[in-house]
């Protein structure tokens, strides 16, 4: 095996390891937020993942004099 083939078998299999590194590291992030979606039906008010919601929350008002 001459040294450029060496050279370009070791780049195309070190491009693949990456690409499934990044492939892994992608599926594991998007499991990871399915974990802090909100229930359907629940309030905010009442929901345990105030921390990691999405939803837009209400401004509270102050009382008017």
């Amino acid at each position: 095996m001459q040294r450029r083939e060496f050279i370009t078998t070791w780049i195309r299999y070190l491009l693949l390891a990456l690409l499934g590194a990044v492939s892994i590291i992608a599926l594991v992030k998007s499991e990871g937020a399915e974990n802090n979606a909100c229930a359907p039906g629940n309030l905010c008010s009442s929901c345990n993942k105030l921390k990691g919601c999405s939803l837009p929350q209400k401004v509270q008002d102050s009382p008017r004099s």
